[in-house]
Parts: structure tokens; sequence; C-alpha cells
């Protein structure tokens, strides 16, 4: 006579109806986004994030690679004088910093620092600056600033050359009707 075990009495599933009770079970648990937590919070994590953010910006390569990837060592000098210019204190610094690194490497790419040198006494820097963020904001690179409208408008206000005021009444319009 065969064993009765009661397994014939459970109702039949589907693997599918299996598998949506299993993922039930898992997210359930709540532990995953605590131990994530966690580990964003550790000391090793945020030391790993720092080295590895260090190392793909190029300021933490050893020698032989950075021979390889920057021989005359032109790139780590663009990458100073673009630190000063970021870090410039206060505004006569910067303008003088800018002026020189502009000169040199032109406009960097930097949105943030480019919204910055709208307000730079050359007037020619300033053009060149709403140039620059025209094709940023045409080829859909641009991620502008919050404070890029406003700075517009100043300068579509309060600027005695004509030509910032229409490039930046231009460029105001076009940020305004670009798809976010």
């Amino acid at each position: 006579m065969p064993h009765d075990d009661g397994y014939d009495d459970r109702p039949k599933r589907s693997w599918s109806e299996i598998d949506k009770m299993r993922d039930g079970k898992r997210s359930s648990s709540g532990s995953r986004p605590a131990e994530r937590e966690k580990l964003d919070r550790s000391g090793g994590y945020s030391r790993y994030k720092s080295a590895a953010d260090a190392f793909f910006s190029g300021n933490l390569l050893p020698d032989p690679l950075r021979e390889k990837v920057d021989p005359t060592g032109e790139g780590k000098a663009r990458q100073d004088a673009l630190k000063k210019v970021k870090d410039a204190e206060d505004f006569k610094t910067f303008a003088a910093l800018s002026k020189e690194y502009i000169d040199k490497y032109d406009l960097p790419e930097d949105p943030y620092l480019l919204d910055r040198l709208l307000g730079h006494p050359n007037d020619e820097i300033v053009l060149r600056t709403l140039a620059r963020l025209t094709a940023l904001l045409a080829s859909a690179a641009l991620k502008a600033p919050k404070s890029l409208p406003q700075r517009l408008k100043s300068l579509e206000l309060g600027s005695d050359n004509a030509e910032v005021q229409d490039l930046a009444k231009s460029l105001a319009l076009k940020l305004k009707n670009a798809p976010r």
C-alpha cells in the first residue's frame, strides 16, 4: 500500500506562481537597502570611491601609465591651471587666472565654470563663453546650472555691449525652449 503523506492534497502551482512567491520573500525582507546604506557610509567604500574618482580624472595615475597617457605633461599642466581657476577665491584673481587659461588652452567645457565666466569683465571672453554655451545647448551636452537663466538676464539688461545683450537674449530663449 502506498504511503500517503498529504502531498496530493496541496494545490498545484505553476512555476510563475512559485517564482512570484520567491520574489515576494526576497523583496519584503527590507534588508537590502539598509545593507547598501551601511556600505555607502563605510570608510573603506568612501576611500575606494575617492581613489576611483582620482584615477579616472587622471590625478592618480601610476608613473609608467602617466607617461603613456600624457607623454608631454601638457594634460597635467592644463588640469593644474583649471584647478587654480576653479579654486580662485576672489573675483579679481578669478578674472586674471581665467584669462590666462583661455589664452593658453581655450574655453573649458565645464558648464558651471562657463556660467561663472559670463561675469568676466572682458567682453570678448563673455562673447566666446556665450557662443560655447550655445554650441553645448545645440548638441544637447549642456547641463545648465540653475543660475544660468538669471545670469543671462542680467547680461541682457546690464551689459554695455549690444552683441553681448543679443547673444544673451538668444541663448536665454533657446534655454527656455530646450527640452528637459
